[in-house]
């Protein structure tokens, strides 16, 4: 982690790239406010419900920190041109208190494991950043854990990523379609980074 931590640091401070396409794949906020069912529990598309008494959602916390977050970016001119976003309400929401901007694509590949027909959320994010165009902008991926589990199927990317509550990890997208890992990110890390940098102005 620490490793990880140390190379998203390295990555955040220089972003955006001039000639380089990236995307941030990031967890949804906290949410601990009620509980998911499963598979083969539960009423039909519980997954999508934002009700917590069907389907957990986010909690204060989350929401305040999924608002601040985007103002994070927006601070830092991020140049998001691609939302995309799991089924799950809790993810829907997080992009839509960051707000970074286009219109949000809805994929159920990404979706948590507790519902999600495809299997494992690893692959499937590494399918859609390859689809992105390599345009020079920037793509957010607003999914779940396991999403940051690679078990070192692609080259550069750790076993497993640190990816709390509102953190994630920055890859970045080549003309041939190579993704690669950039390193970690946690809230605090973009707070502090985007509260230095602006004091300094």
């Amino acid at each position: 982690p620490y490793a990880a931590y140390l190379l998203g640091w390295k990555t955040l401070q220089h972003l955006p790239f001039a000639g380089e396409t990236y995307a941030l794949v990031l967890r949804h906020a906290d949410a601990d406010n009620g509980k998911d069912f499963t598979m083969t529990t539960g009423p039909a598309n519980w997954w999508k419900s934002c009700d917590p008494k069907i389907a957990r959602q986010l909690n204060t916390q989350g929401e305040e920190r999924s608002a601040e977050l985007g103002r994070i970016l927006k601070d830092l001119q991020f140049p998001f041109t691609r939302v995309i976003s799991s089924e799950f309400c809790r993810a829907i929401k997080t992009a839509q208190l960051i707000d970074a901007g286009p219109t949000i694509l809805i994929d159920g590949s990404i979706n948590h494991m507790s519902y999600n027909l495809t299997g494992d959320i690893f692959p499937n994010i590494i399918t859609i950043l390859k689809n992105q165009p390599v345009d020079n902008k920037m793509t957010l991926i607003v999914t779940h854990h396991p999403g940051n589990e690679s078990n070192n199927r692609v080259p550069t990317f750790p076993a497993i990523s640190p990816f709390n509550w509102t953190g994630g990890y920055f890859v970045r997208i080549t003309p041939t379609k190579t993704v690669t890992y950039e390193g970690a990110v946690s809230w605090p890390m973009f707070k502090y980074w985007r509260d230095k940098k602006m004091n300094a102005l």
